[in-house]
């Protein structure tokens, strides 16, 4: 049970495993809220270094650092949403996501490669909401790109931006976002920022 002054949340048959061994690592997590699996060879301290240093190749984060190759983590991650959104609420008001929703990816930064596809039937943050939203993210050496697509975000009192597209390049530390909307119907109505 997690409780504040105002407010308490209650969490059933939770499970959580956890392993680590030389040659792997596995964190499991089953209850109604989530199921996730994260396996692979990582140490959870070194993790945060690990996605800087990958960043920091694309986009030049830390300038004049010499590049670090992480060559010791490779994971390999599978979650799915369900009921998470009293979880969040109790901790991050005004956010959900959708049950139903589905992340999963590959990360290797030894080879400077990463992959994530993401599927959210919805996911609001107060008055914004994102209906039907999927992403996908990949990288290699040279380059790293994403890309989200969404039916529309709705917004204030009945606005909304329909067919919504953004992507994200950085390459050889020039970087890249777009983002473009269109209702393609009468009256029509678009845009696109660059």
């Amino acid at each position: 049970m997690f409780e504040k002054t105002d407010a308490y949340v209650q969490v059933y048959d939770l499970t959580l495993q956890a392993r680590n061994t030389p040659d792997a690592s596995l964190i499991r997590l089953r209850s109604d809220l989530v199921n996730a699996d994260i396996t692979g060879q990582y140490r959870l301290s070194q993790l945060p270094g690990s996605f800087r240093n990958m960043a920091d190749h694309y986009v030049d984060i830390y300038p004049l650092r010499e590049d670090y190759r992480d060559t010791s983590t490779f994971i390999s991650y599978d979650i799915q949403i369900g009921r998470l959104n009293p979880l969040l609420n109790f901790f991050f008001p005004g956010l959900l996501i959708a049950e139903g929703s589905l992340i999963r990816g590959k990360y290797n930064p030894a080879s400077y490669s990463h992959s994530l596809e993401a599927n959210f039937p919805q996911v609001a943050y107060n008055d914004f909401k994102w209906h039907h939203v999927l992403a996908d993210a990949s990288s290699s050496e040279s380059a790293f790109s994403a890309h989200l697509r969404a039916d529309s975000l709705c917004f204030g009192d009945g606005y909304s931006l329909e067919n919504q597209e953004l992507e994200f390049q950085a390459k050889e530390q020039d970087a890249h976002l777009s983002l473009h909307w269109s209702n393609d119907e009468l009256p029509l109505y678009s845009g696109l920022l660059s």
